[in-house]
């Protein structure tokens, strides 16, 4: 096992420590420790879709995008692996957010996020798949980009930038973890290793704006997202020349688009304009 590695046996004694510790539950679900029914959009946002008792959590603009077979559970029949794994996860320094996501501070204004993608269509029952995609949140870019667009500053809601668990490992592929009800804290144990060995380690090297901006340019995540936060975060970081030309290209890029995304990014690129004294060109 590598220096600094958490194995799935001390990662238990970890989550043995903090059941003896941690705080009674409580009945609040923004900061309980008990799951309830959501699942996490690809790419980080989230959206609430109620039809009776079921909530569904997806990506504003990549509902498409989705696991199949999401289901919401509701939180008297929560898959007791998904309990193990919250419990771990808080073992680890994460604060439990709504539904499945975790944020855990790594920089003063930086949190480190992750959110749990799950399905269960075509396994057995009791069983749950998990697909962990680990973010890095900026809280500047992001209310900067949030003024900048109209919107209301959320608290940890999306990520600045993401990626799946699995491209952070060795071999860099899609990854997900079959969660199984008989046996819940072993087949939570090798998530939170994973989490602690690769995710953590994510977090605390993209804490800062420069890194960030190079993790943007680089481009994991949805490009639809990406062109709002490029430019935020290269005039954040003082280089406004090279932001001005992120806005160039992205006008340039429109072209004659006039769907309701294009019409978003352009009144987007005009607040930005005006913000920072820049004149369109020509």
């Amino acid at each position: 096992m590598r220096a600094g590695f958490l194995s799935t046996r001390s990662w238990q004694g970890c989550v043995k420590r903090w059941r003896h510790d941690r705080p009674q539950r409580s009945s609040d679900p923004e900061t309980s420790d008990w799951l309830p029914g959501y699942t996490v959009g690809r790419g980080g946002s989230e959206r609430r879709k109620r039809s009776g008792s079921r909530i569904d959590v997806r990506s504003p603009d990549e509902t498409h995008a989705r696991m199949d077979g999401v289901s919401a559970m509701a939180p008297g029949s929560v898959n007791p692996a998904l309990i193990e794994v919250s419990i771990g996860l808080q073992s680890l320094g994460f604060r439990k957010r709504a539904g499945m996501l975790f944020t855990r501070e790594v920089a003063e204004g930086v949190l480190g996020w992750l959110g749990l993608n799950r399905a269960s269509r075509h396994l057995p029952a009791g069983a749950v798949e998990v697909n962990p995609v680990v973010g890095i949140r900026h809280q500047g870019v992001e209310r900067l980009v949030g003024e900048l667009r109209g919107e209301k500053f959320h608290a940890y809601q999306p990520p600045t930038v993401s990626t799946p668990l699995g491209y952070l490992m060795p071999g860099s592929r899609y990854r997900a973890w079959i969660l199984d009800a008989v046996d819940p804290a072993g087949s939570a144990g090798g998530l939170i290793a994973s989490v602690a060995n690769y995710a953590l380690p994510f977090m605390e090297s993209c804490s800062t704006l420069t890194e960030i901006c190079r993790l943007l340019d680089q481009g994991p995540g949805f490009e639809h997202q990406l062109v709002y936060r490029r430019p935020a975060a290269w005039q954040l970081a003082g280089e406004s020349a090279r932001s001005l030309g992120l806005i160039d290209t992205a006008d340039t890029d429109l072209g004659d688009r006039d769907d309701a995304a294009a019409a978003e990014l352009r009144s987007f690129i005009a607040a930005f304009r005006d913000r920072f004294g820049i004149n369109e060109p020509g």
